[in-house]
């Protein structure tokens, strides 16, 4: 995580994910996603998803979503949609270790999901409220 802080240091608070998809598929070996919200909107969606992103066995989950709350699990979308809120009102870099249990309606038991989040506030050219996030996985968390 430290290398895609710095970054986003080095560009002045921003992310060119065509630029860096190299690097970002390397260093988080695709985890990560860009979440904006239109001006005037109040909901979140999801601009770009990393390969690696995996808590659905449907890898095309966020294609058929409208919003990130749109989550084939509904609670952990409620989830997601309150913590990336809770960082773009931060308006600085947020840290936050998950423990959690995702429900996918295509497996028979739900994914455990235990990562450390970097969430990195974005102000885009045309005025969209956007964060970059990334994760790395740590079966050490335990929250319970």
């Amino acid at each position: 995580l430290k290398s895609v802080f710095s970054l986003w240091q080095a560009n002045g608070g921003n992310i060119d994910i065509a630029a860096n998809k190299d690097l970002l598929d390397k260093q988080l070996r695709g985890k990560y996603a860009y979440v904006m919200r239109p001006r005037g909107s109040a909901k979140l969606s999801y601009a770009s998803v990393g390969s690696g992103i995996e808590a659905y066995q449907d890898q095309t989950w966020y294609t058929k979503q409208h919003t990130v709350a749109d989550q084939p699990d509904y609670y952990y979308g409620r989830f997601l949609v309150e913590s990336y809120r809770e960082a773009m009102i931060a308006r600085e870099p947020t840290l936050l270790d998950v423990d959690g249990v995702v429900a996918d309606p295509l497996s028979a038991k739900p994914v455990t999901a235990k990562y450390t989040r970097l969430a990195l506030p974005l102000i885009t050219d045309d005025g969209y409220d956007a964060l970059f996030c990334a994760s790395v996985p740590d079966r050490n968390i335990d929250l319970w």
